[in-house]
């Protein structure tokens, strides 16, 4: 792998392991010293056999003071995926939150041999190794559990309600196996624009004029609208234990019962290195309307301007976050 100055390129999870020594009943308590650098570059690349699915990370580790260590988006960077067989070349373009994203046309074949690019904005070079892409294992079934209690929220700081996500899938047998899980949510967006003691015309917030405003302004999505959420943890699963098994219901997921409206889950089953790797999907719908318990989180009332010449919406405009096609699975 060739890398410029100092940099590690990462296509698996760094897994940190805590551990106390517990004797007699008593602890001993253990302090961890952790040697943090700046300016490391990290890359989280996956090309996958569906279409338009491909995408490519780049953060940065930084020192925002001296107390303070975190790890950032790097931006304007060329990253490209060239396939070894072909001598094709996928250019990837970076979104809104820094993430670069394939030709919605794109999606990696199995048995093709794949190497990544990247340029970033000083001129800097990083190159993968070639990565060759593996078959898919379907994910057979999808479950789902809710329970009012289902785990400890630090932020609530209580025992929160939510879903269970879990899978079953057939380990193919005789090869050693790394599984990595992704999902995303679509959930009914009702406000597409809110104006802060101002009102919208012409698409902005504009200053009303009037000598009194309410606090704001709601502007209902039209066409209708889905926002989509994409889950933070990562799951992963080594087959060493469990080789050719068939594995029954997998925890891959909890989601906490933030909000009211019904959801739809899209969840992919990545089988691979990471880099380069077969992937299943499934969608499930899951039903909010019975559970009985409030969500944590509250939507505010919807304010209309009431003018009969006022505008009352805003329209629904695709991008990573907003949808006003009709989700696939959406009742």
């Amino acid at each position: 792998m060739k890398m410029s100055k100092i940099f590690s390129l990462v296509f698996t999870l760094a897994l940190a392991l805590f551990s106390a020594l517990i004797y007699q009943g008593c602890v001993e308590q253990v302090y961890a010293e952790f040697d943090f650098q700046a300016d490391i570059i990290f890359i989280d690349a996956y090309a996958l056999t569906e279409l338009g699915t491909s995408s490519v990370t780049i953060t940065k580790s930084t020192f925002e003071n001296e107390n303070t260590y975190k790890v950032v988006n790097v931006t304007n960077a060329i990253v490209n995926i060239e396939n070894i067989n072909t001598g094709e070349v996928v250019e990837f373009t970076e979104d809104v939150f820094g993430i670069y994203r394939s030709p919605t046309n794109f999606a990696a074949s199995t048995g093709e041999e794949l190497k990544l690019y990247i340029e970033l904005e000083d001129g800097k070079t990083i190159e993968s190794n070639s990565q060759t892409v593996t078959s898919t294992v379907p994910i057979d079934n999808v479950h789902v559990e809710y329970s009012p209690e289902i785990e400890f929220n630090v932020e609530y700081g209580r025992l929160v309600p939510g879903h269970r996500l879990s899978v079953d899938f057939q380990d193919p047998a005789g090869k050693e196996n790394f599984y990595l899980w992704k999902y995303k949510s679509f959930e009914p967006l009702f406000v597409c624009k809110t104006c802060k003691q101002s009102v919208l015309r012409n698409g902005e917030c504009v200053p009303s004029g009037a000598n009194y405003v309410p606090p704001y302004y709601s502007y209902v999505c039209l066409p209708d609208c889905w926002q989509k959420n994409f889950g933070e943890e990562l799951p992963v699963f080594h087959d060493l234990l469990e080789d050719g098994t068939t594995i029954i219901d997998r925890e891959i997921a909890i989601l906490p019962y933030y909000r009211q409206p019904s959801i739809l889950i899209e969840l992919q089953q990545i089988l691979g290195q990471f880099a380069a790797a077969g992937v299943s999907t499934k969608r499930l719908f899951i039903d909010r309307s019975q559970i009985s318990e409030s969500s944590l989180t509250q939507n505010d009332p919807i304010v209309l301007e009431l003018c009969p010449t006022c505008p009352t919406s805003s329209p629904c405009v695709e991008s990573a976050t907003r949808t006003p096609v009709k989700p696939v699975g959406w009742p």
